[in-house]
């Protein structure tokens, strides 16, 4: 609690700069997620009552527009700070997801989007880290009615894989590894990206909305770095679907039910994985105006009470079908609009 005080006391700082070049949005995330599973192997895919492991995440996002610089100009950042319990409360190690970019708005004819020069980070402690730098276009488009955008970005990646045998598995695995198929590897790739979004219906009951991503991921390395990689090029795909409904607010509280279904597929080894989620939510949202912008407050909770996985081995054809780990949410958001 004193981290996320402290960071709403320095978005105040930031906030209250007035400069040409200034701050339009900061928010700062702050909740504590646990999950449940069985107590062994075979009765983690059936009964998730046990508690298998906690995690605290403190995730800082903003926009710093550079107008004075270039019309049009900004930078953005995203940092996201992990760290790992066990189900007894015990510290066990923690991570980093950072992304930083700037980016440059443009229109040429049909085409509205921005083109981003930027930095990716994930590392884990004892466990290794992962480097990306991207660099492309986000164009917005039409198709049958529906808004959506593609991003074609070039990808340079470094990972270095760490001996030791941490284990931030117990609450996630590493999740950059998806991209690579191996670790220790040095490479070049593409990013190519679709994302859909929308309003399906909204009435006096409330608001059903959808959200799709597209995600085809190319990495060719050409380093291998250890004896483990075969070198082999490979597409990560993580095809995302999720429908949403949100209740209308009452005093400032509301309601919701997340449906969501994601198919994860890594080309270069044949590993697949299919999680389907359903996931009740609550929230209390409260808005004010200050002289330093529209500030929001909202805690909230959310449950996947539904965790369903079914997938095949990385280079095996072993598949496995049953309920994942569940995970229980409870945190803070605050944040800063200042557009």
């Amino acid at each position: 609690m004193k981290k996320l005080f402290g960071l709403l006391a320095l978005m105040t700082v930031i906030s209250g700069v007035s400069v040409a070049d200034d701050f339009t949005n900061l928010s700062i995330d702050s909740h504590w997620r646990s999950l449940h599973s069985g107590r062994t192997t075979n009765e983690a895919m059936r009964n998730r009552t046990h508690m298998t492991g906690q995690e605290m995440r403190n995730e800082f996002t903003g926009k710093l527009t550079l107008d004075d610089e270039w019309q049009g100009l900004s930078f953005n950042f995203d940092f996201l700070k992990k760290d790992f319990y066990n189900s007894k409360g015990k510290h066990q190690g923690n991570g980093w997801d950072n992304d930083v970019y700037f980016s440059k708005d443009f229109s040429k004819g049909p085409f509205v989007g921005d083109m981003k020069l930027g930095w990716k980070y994930e590392g884990y402690t004892d466990s290794g880290h992962g480097n990306e730098f991207y660099f492309g276009p986000t164009v917005g488009f039409k198709l049958l009615g529906q808004e959506g955008t593609f991003s074609a970005q070039f990808v340079y990646y470094n990972d270095v894989n760490s001996q030791k045998d941490f284990g931030p598995s117990i609450v996630e695995e590493k999740v950059y590894n998806r991209h690579y198929k191996d670790t220790g590897t040095e490479g070049i790739g593409g990013n190519f990206d679709f994302n859909f979004n929308g309003t399906i219906l909204e009435g006096r009951f409330g608001t059903v909305s959808y959200n799709l991503d597209l995600k085809n991921h190319l990495r060719d390395a050409t380093n291998t770095k250890t004896t483990t990689s075969d070198g082999r090029n490979t597409v990560y795909l993580d095809y995302d679907g999720v429908i949403s409904y949100d209740s209308p607010r009452f005093y400032g509280f509301g309601v919701g039910l997340d449906i969501e279904n994601e198919y994860e597929m890594q080309t270069g080894n044949g590993w697949y994985n299919n999680g389907f989620y359903l996931s009740p939510k609550a929230s209390f949202k409260h808005t004010f105006d200050t002289s330093l912008g529209k500030i929001g407050v909202m805690p909230y909770v959310k449950w996947d009470a539904i965790d369903q996985q079914r997938g095949e081995f990385a280079e095996s054809d072993d598949t496995y079908s049953g309920y994942g780990d569940t995970k229980l949410r409870a945190g803070l958001n605050i944040s800063l609009d200042r557009n």
